[in-house]
């Protein structure tokens, strides 16, 4: 087959799905409960298309189908089907480096299901957000009567002789642990957002590589995956952000903080990983024996649990003084 009717069975296959999928979405909505599933043979598709007009010819095609259908199956199929997928196979062939490919595929997934959020606030009266603030809410109320219940069976029962002044503080420390909880999962919703997006771009990413390379379409350079580095004016940024969120009026306003504690969660989920890194760099270029090796990995998969902080600082100082830096350069 020449490689000019490849593309064009390409294309056709490619918009073919892209209609059953939107005549799909319109009776079965909870299809696209597996956009990322779904995503990766179109990721496939756009990756042997070498043309611009395919996914165009598909966003007319849900735009149809939102008029004659269901609109909300037609913004659900662009903003996080054929847009993201789109933009991920034509960066998998045109780029090199995987963290850049999962990073813009991750963002290009959390600012479709941003507009898909304004859309079903201002198109169909839907406020999702406020419905994920309100099932917080209602998890702190269940899990602080849970808690209550159990204070309460403890007091109750003689034969167990418990220090009622010590229940009584574990049962006050168990209520402040789950208030906060429930405020930060309700403060970082955006940031926590994003890293799902991010891990979900990611899975995709190297599934579709994968099936890429097993196919012999290309040869995809996994390494890159271990060499990513930050500029150093990246923890700079973090330590002025985080400065700006200690003062005072800053941390008064409610916008701001918000702001600035997602910004500072997203950059500590980013030197976590460099900090991840930089173990595995020093664990495959040590000279120390294997024996060693083997205790030091332990010990640090025991630390990814006891104490992630650590590798956050470890990461913060591999992004300003580039400690990995022989290895990137090979």
């Amino acid at each position: 087959m020449s490689k000019k009717n490849s593309n064009i069975g390409w294309s056709i296959t490619f918009i073919s799905l892209c209609t059953i999928l939107g005549i799909a979405g319109i009776y079965l909505p909870f299809l696209y409960i597996l956009f990322p599933l779904i995503g990766i043979p179109l990721i496939l598709g756009i990756y042997k298309i070498e043309n611009h007009w395919t996914w165009l010819v598909s966003i007319g095609i849900a735009f149809l189908i939102g008029l004659l259908g269901n609109s909300i199956s037609s913004v659900l199929l662009i903003l996080l089907i054929i847009l993201p997928t789109a933009l991920s196979g034509w960066q998998i062939r045109q780029e090199e480096s995987l963290p850049r490919v999962i990073i813009i595929t991750g963002l290009a997934y959390f600012v479709g299901f941003f507009l898909f959020f304004f859309y079903m606030k201002w198109g169909q009266g839907v406020d999702i957000p406020s419905l994920y603030y309100s099932a917080v809410q209602k998890w702190e109320i269940w899990f602080l009567k849970v808690i209550e219940e159990q204070q309460a069976l403890l007091a109750s029962n003689t034969r167990l002789a418990l220090d009622q002044d010590l229940l009584l503080q574990s049962y006050g420390i168990m209520r402040m642990a789950t208030k906060e909880a429930a405020y930060q999962f309700q403060i970082l919703f955006p940031s926590l957002f994003f890293i799902i997006c991010i891990i979900t771009s990611a899975i995709v990413v190297l599934i579709s590589t994968l099936v890429i390379q097993a196919m012999g379409w290309k040869e995809i350079n996994f390494t890159t995956l271990t060499k990513m580095k930050v500029s150093p004016g990246i923890p700079i940024l973090l330590i002025c952000t985080w400065l700006l969120g200690s003062i005072p009026t800053i941390a008064n306003q409610w916008i701001l903080d918000t702001a600035i504690s997602n910004l500072i969660f997203v950059f500590s989920i980013l030197f976590f990983y460099l900090g991840v890194l930089l173990v595995i760099y020093i664990m495959s270029n040590s000279k120390m024996k294997m024996v060693f090796k083997i205790l030091l990995g332990i010990m640090s998969v025991m630390w990814l649990f006891l104490s992630p902080s650590f590798f956050v600082f470890l990461g913060f100082f591999d992004g300003l003084f580039n400690m990995r830096k022989d290895k990137l350069e090979s």
